[in-house]
């Protein structure tokens, strides 16, 4: 059976943030949203917290659409890279590079000790003792054994992650009409967690190590343990007395926790702003306040016992908190058979700072620039298009949706979503509404999703999104990205 604490864990790490947590959609919406796309399908009042016109669109339709109604819905999820068993794969990296030295500051300093001795190498043991002049066997094993281990710290850099988040949605619109205009309000709140890798680079001079092997190849054999340095963070031991040699790695490479908790709550105001021969237009303003907590940690490669205990250490974290405004514009075109409409989110892009890490355990400088570097996330403006075509009665309905420009969230991934979608709506209690999308990411992690959900009992709203992709955990082929919400919807 495939361990869920494996699949699960970056989830149990951010659910206790959540009190204190919103996503603008970067993710996938939690409710119907999570199939249709972001876009206003025309199906559903309160059909997520999108387009800042669509509140006076939906209730434009009269009936049931009239009315006051209210969506709350709940969603989480879980993304991996493309490295299988990923924490397994970190955990066997971290055993060839040297821990910190004992009493060193740092966040480290709450992981388990892990024994220091470095990479056995008593192969070449014979090759660079007794004054054996060809020492290359040795040099090319050496070799190889720090280009794997850059390779490693490479892929987990650039290729491995793990990553969750959760949200919740609570988007309300008041029948009372204001000036013409339709009222709405929005809580959205988020927790998001992402560990990652950062690489300082292994670089070695291969003349300087050939040049430390033949000073090795001088030694006694009733020599004890000798040092000699290679160069590159490298430090070669070897003992002829006990004929043991031990390949050591100084690296700074970190494993680096990031977490985000969002708040955000806003007030929307629509109205149309004319009725034409074939069709309606209506434009939307949606300001809203904005109350982020951001934290990151940092432990070298070099001090990890176990991985996964990482997301376990984000929740104790400091996080730093920031309150900054920001507004969203909509338009919405509506007719009987189609409707299409643009938003433009966060036009005055507000920032947000991370704290800085603690470096004092780490050695190399330039590394430590470059891990204090990314400090701040904005909210980048983003322009998102979309359309939908549906029947008079709107049972049936076709969605397209396109995020013309990728922004980045808190985790600095980026998103660009293209998505298409497709349903079926019904107001019988016992006969289910459904649905079906294709979500694709353009940018970041280029990821494409398959979702679906039904509606059950009118306003009970259930949808799963899967990734295309697989990676191998516990032996298991599971989807790189998975994503679940539940929510429920009402009019009154």
């Amino acid at each position: 059976m495939i361990n869920k604490h494996h699949l699960f864990v970056v989830v149990a790490a951010c659910l206790p943030l959540l009190p204190s947590a919103h996503a603008v959609p970067l993710y996938q919406s939690p409710g119907p949203n999570l199939t249709y796309g972001n876009v206003s399908h025309s199906q559903r009042i309160a059909s997520g917290s999108g387009n800042p016109a669509s509140p006076a669109a939906d209730q434009s339709r009269g009936g049931d659409f009239a009315k006051t109604s209210g969506m709350l819905a709940a969603g989480a999820g879980v993304e991996y890279g493309v490295v299988n068993n990923f924490f397994d794969f970190i955990n066997k990296t971290s055993k060839s590079i040297e821990p910190s030295p004992p009493g060193a500051d740092g966040p480290e300093d709450d992981q388990p000790d892990k024994p220091s001795g470095g990479v056995n190498m008593d192969e070449i043991l014979d090759e660079i003792i007794g004054n054996n002049p060809d020492i290359e066997d040795a040099l090319n094993k050496i070799t190889n054994k720090a280009i794997t281990l850059g390779s490693a710290l490479a892929l987990i850099a650039t290729e491995a992650y793990g990553k969750a988040f959760v949200t919740a949605d609570a988007p309300l619109t008041l029948k009372t009409k204001v000036y013409g205009g339709t009222l709405s309000f929005d809580v959205n709140v988020s927790a998001t967690s992402k560990i990652s890798g950062l690489t300082d680079t292994l670089d070695f001079d291969k003349d300087h190590l050939r040049s430390q092997l033949q000073s090795a190849a001088q030694l006694a054999d009733d020599a004890g343990a000798t040092d000699f340095e290679l160069g590159g963070d490298m430090t070669l031991t070897v003992d002829p007395s006990e004929k043991k040699v031990r390949l050591k790695f100084q690296n700074d490479s970190l494993l680096i926790t990031k977490a985000a908790t969002i708040q955000e709550y806003a007030i929307g105001y629509s109205h149309p702003v004319g009725e034409f021969e074939n069709g309606k237009l209506f434009l939307g303003v949606k300001p809203k306040y904005i109350r982020a907590g951001l934290t990151r940690v940092g432990i070298r490669f070099g001090d990890i016992t176990d991985s996964e205990e990482l997301f376990d250490d984000i929740k104790n974290a400091e996080f730093i908190y920031d309150d900054e405004l920001s507004i969203d514009l909509g338009a919405i075109w509506v007719s009987d058979y189609y409707q299409v409409g643009g938003s433009l989110t966060n036009i005055n892009e507000p920032s947000f700072g991370f704290p800085i890490l603690d470096t004092s355990h780490l050695k190399n400088q330039a590394f430590i620039d470059r891990a204090n570097k990314g400090r701040t996330y904005e909210m980048e403006r983003q322009l998102k298009l979309e359309a939908g075509f549906h029947t008079v009665d709107r049972k049936w309905t076709i969605n397209t949706a396109l995020d013309v420009d990728a922004v980045a969230d808190p985790m600095g991934d980026d998103y660009q979503w293209a998505s298409v979608s497709g349903g079926y709506a019904t107001k019988s209690w016992w006969v289910p509404g459904a649905r079906v999308g294709l979500h694709s990411n353009l940018a970041g992690s280029e990821l494409t999703y398959l979702s679906a959900g039904v509606t059950l009992f009118k306003y009970v709203d259930i949808d799963i999104s899967s990734a295309l992709d697989t990676v191998e955990i516990e032996g298991k082929n599971l989807p790189r990205g998975l994503n679940f919400s539940i929510g429920v919807a009402a009019s009154f």
